[in-house]
């Protein structure tokens, strides 16, 4: 809305009849803008009366879709559940046979377990890579998290039957530890562990559940979709004092299109190279944890 601010007159004392005159009649003049002004509805669009387009609740247009597939990462964003939470996903197919397939289709997926289709993808892509540039793809990708969280149990022993059935579900390991309260619970398979560690944290016999947070440092790899369906891969090559901190990465960059064609953007070094390149420096959402 327009905000404007009214006009205000002040009659100065001592003027002429003539100056008081044209006064008045100026004084008339801003007095029916003013009015003008103050009645008229704030104009809140231009144009015929068509209602603005909107899109239901979680849905996006073409043009922002990929820049929401660019901001999607296991190690910050919750996966999607069904209505009924964890107990709705059934039988998990995780963990898959390509574990660095897997990682990757989780962090961009916005899913709690990944989908077989983009799994699949993923991995073809990668033996695709791995097999003409041999020499600058051979790492793996690492979680965000380690597939386990640390969970605190409540004084009371109540109300278990949902924290056994997730464990059920889940193919989970516990272990407790010596203050008889924590446990760490692992699960058996790849999942965005920042959803079950809210998951079993509303279960009514736990305290507190947050993800077991063990960084460190070392060779990844990421990956960013675009929303024309391309995948564009950072391979990070880590050296030098790993996993304390690597002194040294090597990041190799590729593209593959949805018909499978690879192209191959180059290498940087950040010791060695003064400029980032410009598919290093777009990707920054990709190797945000790399």
């Amino acid at each position: 809305m327009i905000h404007r601010t009214q006009p205000s007159l002040r009659r100065s004392p001592g003027l002429s009849t003539t100056i008081f005159t044209f006064g008045f009649a100026l004084l008339c003049g801003l007095i029916i803008l003013g009015c003008e002004d103050s009645e008229a509805p704030a104009i809140e669009s231009v144009g015929d009366n068509t209602p603005p387009v909107t899109q239901p609740p979680g849905e996006s247009t073409d043009s922002d879709r990929g820049e929401q597939q660019l901001s999607l990462n296991g190690c910050e964003t919750s996966g999607n559940l069904p209505l009924d939470g964890l107990l709705g996903l059934g039988e998990s197919p995780s963990p898959r046979a390509n574990p660095t397939a897997e990682i990757l289709a989780l962090d961009t997926s916005g899913e709690v377990v990944a989908g077989e289709a983009l799994y699949q993808r993923i991995s073809a892509e990668l033996s695709g890579l791995r097999s003409a540039f041999s020499n600058r793809t051979n790492v793996e990708a690492s979680p965000c998290f380690p597939n386990s969280i640390v969970a605190t149990l409540g004084d009371s022993r109540e109300s278990t039957t949902l924290f056994d059935a997730y464990n059920t579900l889940l193919r989970t390991q516990l272990a407790l530890l010596g203050d008889g309260k924590t446990v760490v619970v692992k699960f058996d398979g790849i999942y965005n562990i920042k959803t079950l560690a809210e998951q079993y944290d509303a279960l009514p016999n736990i305290e507190f559940a947050t993800p077991d947070v063990t960084r460190s440092d070392g060779s990844d790899i990421c990956l960013q979709r675009s929303a024309n369906d391309s995948h564009l891969y950072i391979f990070d090559q880590g050296s030098g004092d790993c996993p304390s901190g690597c002194k040294q990465h090597v990041f190799s960059g590729f593209t593959v299109d949805a018909d499978g064609n690879i192209a191959d953007l180059g290498s940087f070094q950040p010791l060695t190279d003064a400029v980032e390149p410009d598919w290093f420096a777009e990707a920054s959402s990709c190797r945000r944890y790399l």
